[in-house]
């Protein structure tokens, strides 16, 4: 498996996998997903497990609670989790590296940067921002309000937002709570139909991927009735498996997702009909390569 390479008799060396593990965005991913309980996957299910709170984490882990439950009680493997996302997104190519998605033209985000203007992107459960920093980073001159969005516990972290984002405590089990900022015939058009603009976009990166459809379903319908007809987007940053020859970098993640969660990596044509019993429309699917990570683009039916 060369974790140990091997120079000469009884000689032993490292390899770039072990020195990888010396790094905590990739040893923490090994401690908390891997070692405690995947020796338990093969013989604690006879079928697929379908409960998020009884699956080979829970049985591995001697709890009834939901991986991400038994997270939150935990600081230290908090931490660990989190280090673990970072190294996952490391290599990759990324939804807004040019090439990739439209980013301007599809949302276009070109309008002047101040207070007043409309909420460009909402991130939610956005972690500790790192999407948001990239997106920063790649397109400096990207104008429109960023928004951060987490649990308590998880926004406390940051501390204090960077110079463009704004920090937001939110569960994306309740209704949205960001609408957007209205100037000129915006709020004119606000005062005469007495409806929001809500944001240009609302973005889910490895959400929906950690939920069974009927939560997933919960998730969506938060989100749907903050968005604007013709104006709001949902973009969904996440694995779409192809039909045949998936990758395995693609088929170890959903072997992952059924260890920790009792959930799946999903096709296009499942998630286009999540989407569809939201009241969402898939409008575009923009695939880089297969272990890329996809972006969803979404709008509301009506």
């Amino acid at each position: 498996m060369n974790i140990v390479g091997e120079t000469g008799a009884d000689e032993f060396s490292p390899t770039h996998f072990s020195n990888a593990l010396t790094i905590p965005t990739y040893r923490d991913g090994d401690q908390l997903l891997a070692r405690p309980f995947t020796g338990r996957l093969v013989i604690s299910k006879t079928q697929n497990p379908r409960n998020i709170a009884d699956g080979p984490f829970q049985h591995a882990h001697h709890t009834k609670e939901p991986f991400f439950v038994w997270l939150g009680e935990r600081p230290e493997h908090s931490e660990h989790f989190n280090n673990y996302m970072s190294g996952y997104r490391q290599g990759k190519r990324r939804w807004m590296d040019e090439g990739f998605y439209p980013l301007k033209e599809r949302l276009g985000a070109d309008t002047p940067n101040d207070d007043k203007n409309p909420v460009l992107l909402v991130d939610v459960g956005g972690g500790l921002g790192h999407d948001l920093e990239e997106l920063k980073v790649k397109h400096p001159g990207i104008r429109g309000r960023l928004v951060l969005q987490d649990q308590p516990e998880v926004i406390a972290q940051i501390g204090k937002a960077s110079d463009g984002t704004e920090l937001t405590t939110h569960d994306f089990f309740t209704p949205q709570s960001v609408k957007g900022s209205h100037q000129n015939w915006f709020e004119l058009r606000e005062k005469l139909t007495g409806r929001d603009l809500g944001a240009r976009a609302y973005y889910l990166h490895s959400v929906l991927h950690d939920w069974d459809d009927a939560s997933c379903l919960k998730i969506l319908r938060n989100v749907v009735p903050a968005m604007r007809p013709g104006y709001s987007k949902l973009l969904i940053n996440e694995n779409v498996v192809p039909d045949v020859g998936a990758a395995w970098s693609i088929t170890s993640m959903d072997w992952l997702m059924m260890a920790l969660g009792a959930v799946r990596e999903r096709t296009e044509k499942q998630w286009r009909g999540l989407l569809g019993q939201a009241g969402l429309k898939v409008t575009g699917v923009w695939t880089y390569e297969q272990g890329t990570e996809s972006l969803i683009e979404a709008e509301t039916e009506t």
